[in-house]
């Protein structure tokens, strides 16, 4: 390495830092280079999602990008230096990966730290509503977790949501149809007006949008929406185990090709909220034996996992008070993901697949459809969700 290299990297540029901010270094892998640079550019301080003050691929003063290529051998001495115990051939391409900067503004923490039902519950909805809006904007996510949905210890005062919230209650929360189908530029759009206004109403019988109390952050497996299924490495899906859809696991487990959609992000949403729901510290002191087996079932096999969510909401089982209320959410917010996803599994396998365009408009439908049946059911049991915590005794 030359002298001047090994001089300390630099951004080239020094912009005004406030007091308290956040710094990621991160180096992503090839097929996953500057996409979270752009998705965070372009979803800056909308609501749910954080404010990027900063982001750059860290260079030294030479110019040369800062990397991992130290780690590696010279081309001329790659065979020497590779060890192959189950496979003689050398790999086709060292992974070398550079060093990205990302510079963001808020300080969030644990949903296991949420202070009662309630809080998980607008936690989760504004990172929902975060993530809508990124995609929105062209990205989505692709790992909704415990980790990258965050409360924020300083609420953000935000009201892009309540103007939004004027729109009157619907008379029934069956008046949108799941019915998918592959529409007319023009009729797509009138759809998906259709979808925004029902959100909206639903959101005006919610209150409180009048600031953001969670984001939804690391978006370093993002993807861009432009192109999705075309690429190859979108019809592959890395994530964070816990928290993947059913659909995913099984697909990998499987070693089978899956189609991404928003409904597997929807999924990890849910699975976030049961394990903030058992694994929430304040409510520790009070839990059953049973739900310290369900947190173990948690990280275990894809229908460990799944059986959890059916005890939650079983009065059989032995319950803390934040798990019974909390079991009303999960279980009615699965069942409408299930439906979504019933209607989504028949119309693409029966017809859509057969296509050759992409199907970002139904992708669109999933998503405002799932973050719709979530605020409905966070409007029906508000009362419930919003009563002051019962003592600590199991129920």
């Amino acid at each position: 390495m030359d002298p001047a290299e090994q001089e300390s990297p630099t951004s080239g540029e020094n912009p005004t830092i406030p007091a308290e901010f956040i710094v990621k270094i991160a180096s992503p892998s090839r097929t996953q280079e500057g996409c979270e640079m752009q998705a965070l550019s372009a979803c800056s301080g909308l609501f749910g999602l954080p404010t990027l003050l900063l982001c750059f691929q860290a260079t030294f003063k030479s110019g040369r990008p800062v990397s991992n290529a130290f780690l590696f051998p010279v081309e001329d001495d790659r065979a020497a230096c590779h060890l192959a115990p189950f496979s003689t051939s050398l790999p086709e391409a060292d992974d070398v990966r550079p060093l990205i900067v990302i510079i963001t503004v808020e300080e969030g923490v644990s949903l296991e730290l949420c202070e009662d039902a309630w809080d998980i519950c607008e936690c989760i909805l504004h990172g929902l509503l975060g993530w809508l809006k990124a995609y929105e904007m062209g990205w989505i996510h692709r790992d909704p977790s415990i980790g990258n949905i965050l409360k924020l210890k300083r609420a953000r005062p935000d009201s892009s949501f309540t103007s939004l919230c004027s729109a009157p209650p619907s008379s029934s929360e069956d008046n949108l149809s799941l019915h998918f189908a592959s529409l007319p530029a023009e009729e797509a759009d009138e759809k998906l007006s259709q979808l925004r206004q029902e959100l909206a109403a639903a959101l005006g019988q919610l209150d409180g949008l009048h600031e953001c109390n969670a984001i939804i952050c690391d978006f370093d497996l993002s993807a861009k929406l432009e192109g999705y299924l075309q690429r190859d490495r979108e019809k592959t899906r890395e994530g964070t185990i816990e928290f993947m859809s059913t659909s995913i696991r099984d697909a990998l487990r499987h070693g089978r090709q899956h189609f991404p959609s928003p409904l597997d992000d929807l999924w990890a949403f849910f699975h976030t909220t049961t394990w903030a729901t058992l694994s929430n510290v304040k409510n520790r002191p009070s839990m059953s034996i049973e739900e310290k087996e369900w947190l173990t079932m948690l990280q275990g096999t894809v229908n460990s996992r799944d059986a959890v969510a059916s005890r939650i909401g079983n009065s059989w089982y032995q319950r803390s008070p934040m798990v019974k209320t909390m079991g009303l959410v999960i279980c009615e917010w699965r069942d409408k993901l299930s439906v979504i996803q019933n209607a989504w599994q028949e119309y693409f396998y029966l017809q859509r697949s057969k296509e050759a365009e992409e199907p970002l408009f139904e992708f669109r439908q999933i998503a405002y459809h799932g973050v719709i049946k979530f605020v409905q059911i966070l409007v029906l049991h508000k009362d419930k969700l919003q009563q002051a915590d019962t003592p600590h005794s199991l129920k």
